[in-house]
């Protein structure tokens, strides 16, 4: 492994210890998966607050800053809150010697604080993969999550579709439900199959299909999905009917892995049996998720979402950088290539310098007009004023950081 830092739980558990063990006193719905695992865990967090149910919510990376990756209630944790413990799980892993990493410490933090405030569900995203990773310490979650698997983080997973999908797969314990979200990837289906029957005994597995988009409504983003009446056995449908908020053909993918786990989730446990198709519909449309293909004012497209199949997903509404760039860019684009700093808290997300990316843009022979602006502001203002003078749209490109201030745009 090119980090020092060695990636398993080997630093979590010991901390989580000294914390009095709060992920054993957790209701968890735990969600991995390459795309999709935010809009899922949003979707599925709203649905769950819409029926009654008080909610913990872990997500990363940040949007911002650290303490955006913990809500209670849909609500970010105060930064007096959110400071006092993180100093808290500092000290521990300090005074025990555990050397924790930052990511470690906002882990054990997110679980600590929602069994501090008594969550109803705790709705936990992985970080990086899933065996290995430090959100992965449920014996038994409710529900695992596996939301649709590409490339990506190649050096920490693996360079295959195979070993990906199987480091992924080892959030499935026993005798939990299991919701796979709809797959691209046959290898990745074939080697969750052989995990579930090889490693696991589950309780119950559904293999989720997309929803559907109501063409006979009068107004866009109504989508129809086919729920089964009893996963027990086979059974008839009932279609339940939502509008979708948020933009691309890929959410018909999300909302349907996050309705799936709400559906069954209700229909196997008696806590969660009084969530209604209305809570469903309610909690779907009121979902937002910022800095996912998201329209803003001076009118950039914006995604957050950094696997090649991505950038796909652009052009209908540790990578392969040429092949990225080939597919994002057109002849005659502006490239505005920016540079950021080691991501906090994330050591696996590393920069590309914007000179490699000239040179692979300079490749392209797709007559770009490439200009290097020294920060986002300059190239924000930039694109603005390429826009006022061209026409077309701002895209902004990228992972998601702390602070917004890494990607590609190009007009």
């Amino acid at each position: 492994m090119a980090n020092r830092v060695t990636w398993d739980l080997r630093r979590i558990y010991p901390l989580l210890n000294l914390l009095n063990n709060p992920h054993t006193r957790l209701s968890a719905i735990h969600i991995t998966g390459t795309n999709g695992k935010g809009s899922t865990s949003s979707y599925i967090d709203n649905i769950l607050l819409k029926a009654g149910y008080k909610t913990g919510r872990y997500n990363s990376p940040h949007f911002l800053e650290p303490r955006d990756s913990i809500r209670i209630n849909g609500q970010i944790t105060d930064r007096k809150d959110y400071r006092e413990l993180s100093d808290l799980v500092y000290a521990k892993s300090r005074a025990a010697d555990i050397g924790a990493t930052q990511f470690e410490v906002l882990t054990a933090s997110a679980l600590y604080w929602f069994d501090l405030k008594k969550v109803d569900v705790a709705i936990v995203e992985v970080g990086l993969g899933g065996t290995h990773d430090a959100t992965n310490v449920f014996e038994k979650p409710l529900v695992s999550v596996i939301t649709s698997i590409g490339l990506d983080h190649e050096e920490f997973l693996g360079n295959s579709i195979e070993k990906i999908a199987y480091e992924k797969a080892g959030i499935i314990k026993n005798g939990v439900l299991a919701v796979i979200g709809p797959q691209k990837e046959l290898a990745a289906v074939n080697v969750i199959k052989k995990y579930l029957s090889e490693k696991v005994k589950v309780d119950h597995v559904e293999w989720v299909e997309p929803a559907v988009w109501d063409l006979s409504s009068k107004e866009s983003g109504w989508a129809n999905l086919p729920l089964k009446v009893n996963y027990d056995e086979p059974s008839s449908t009932s279609t339940i009917r939502f509008k979708i908020p948020l933009y691309g053909d890929y959410q018909l993918e999300n909302v349907a892995t996050a309705v799936t786990a709400i559906d069954l989730m209700r229909k196997k446990f008696p806590q969660f049996s009084k969530i209604t198709n209305s809570h469903i519909s309610e909690g779907i449309v009121t979902t937002k998720w910022p800095g996912r293909l998201q329209y803003l004012d001076i009118s950039p497209l914006i995604s957050g979402r950094n696997q090649k199949e991505t950038i796909n997903v652009i052009a209908d509404e540790g990578k392969d950088l040429s092949s990225i760039l080939r597919v994002l860019l057109r002849k005659g684009d502006s490239f505005l290539p920016i540079s950021f700093s080691q991501v906090e808290e994330m050591f696996w997300v590393k920069p590309t310098d914007t000179s490699l990316l000239v040179s692979l843009a300079n490749n392209l022979d797709l007559d770009l007009d490439i200009r290097e602006t020294g920060g986002l502001i300059n190239a924000l203002n930039r694109a603005c004023e390429i826009k006022e003078q061209k026409g077309g749209n701002i895209i902004i490109a990228g992972n998601l950081l702390p602070n917004p201030q890494s990607p590609l745009l190009m007009v």
